[in-house]
């Protein structure tokens, strides 16, 4: 059970480093953006992939109208939905971008949580589509997620690595190519490698 269990966490931070190796080279590399975004009951939510890091954003607005979950990729961030109400859209406000921590608009934040050195931001917007709208925005890095999980996922491989070559050994297997040496314990035919003789 012991070793199911790390083989699975193993194989999970493998998939979520390449996943995030893959994210990063995508949108830093070739400047693409990913969102992933839906609405429903007066909130439209969004999770864009963007340069070094996702975001997480919520716009509260009781006028905005549910919609599907979608995936869209551009060159720079999608449109969000327009204001419910116009008349009340302060000045401060950019009706065509959700705004994220430590950006332009850092002076209408009414609530703020920087942590860069551990890849992470938070920020209130209250009202940033008139009274009764907020925007709440999430920054995580990349790198948040994929060195520990390279350190696992590279912990993991050694250790299955160790493993495999000490089965082999004490199995009367090759060490070198996994060949079965109960025919001849003192030379590999497969390979050639001398077998030392047990002290």
């Amino acid at each position: 059970m012991k070793h199911r269990i790390i083989n699975i966490a193993g194989w999970a931070c493998l998939i979520i480093s390449i996943a995030v190796l893959g994210l990063w080279v995508r949108t830093e590399a070739i400047g693409l953006t990913d969102t992933v975004w839906w609405s429903g009951g007066g909130e439209y939510r969004c999770i864009e992939f963007s340069s070094d890091d996702m975001e997480f954003k919520i716009l509260a607005d009781p006028g905005i109208l549910p919609a599907p979950l979608k995936w869209q990729t551009t060159r720079g961030w999608i449109r969000p939905p327009a204001p419910s109400n116009l008349a009340a859209l302060p000045k401060t406000s950019v009706t065509w971008v959700i705004p994220q921590p430590r950006s332009q608009f850092h002076d209408v934040e009414t609530k703020s949580l920087w942590l860069p050195r551990l890849g992470f931001d938070y920020a209130e917007f209250a009202g940033w589509y008139g009274p009764g709208t907020i925007v709440y925005s999430y920054r995580i890095s990349y790198f948040v997620l994929l060195l520990p999980a390279a350190a696992v996922s590279l912990s993991w491989i050694g250790l299955m690595a160790r493993r495999r070559y000490l089965h082999r050994h004490r199995a009367g297997f090759c060490a070198k190519c996994g060949y079965d040496l109960r025919a001849s314990p003192d030379r590999c035919p497969e390979c050639g490698t001398t077998i030392d003789a047990p002290r």
